[in-house]
């Protein structure tokens, strides 16, 4: 079996959801980190015009959108089977699933939207190492 290449920012829980499908399915995957903002860059956009995370790519097949991905691999290795056979189990899968994704998306806006305002504080306030002995000297 081809190895599977994930595009992605290291510990993104996108990509970590990939790689959770792809090791219980016992399958090679190999990790291509991308820096921050290289996920907007051109590279990234041929992988996924969104410039999101995991792209994923499987021999000649490139595919996005981790529940996709997902599904795709637990279509492609059938065993063990990460999908009920029972549709109404399989539905209330797929919803729990949705729920889980729109919570990681959100903590993760957070999360950068967090670093931005304590980045743009810290500047505004004075805090960078090269400010701290003006600091101590306008305290006296």
């Amino acid at each position: 079996m081809d190895v599977f290449n994930i595009w992605t920012v290291p510990g993104s829980p996108f990509a970590r959801a990939v790689m959770a499908t792809l090791e219980e399915k016992g399958l090679p995957w190999r990790l291509r980190p991308l820096a921050p903002m290289d996920s907007k860059g051109p590279a990234h956009l041929t992988r996924n015009p969104f410039g999101r995370m995991p792209a994923v790519e499987h021999g000649d097949f490139s595919l996005y959108e981790t529940q996709a991905v997902m599904r795709y691999i637990d279509r492609l290795v059938p065993t063990p089977a990460l999908t009920p056979s029972d549709p109404c189990a399989e539905a209330r899968m797929n919803q729990l699933m949705r729920q889980a994704q729109k919570l990681q998306g959100d903590v993760q806006k957070a999360q950068e939207e967090m670093a931005t305002l304590t980045a743009e504080g810290l500047r505004g306030h004075h805090l960078w190492p090269g400010d701290r002995a003006e600091i101590r000297h306008s305290s006296r």
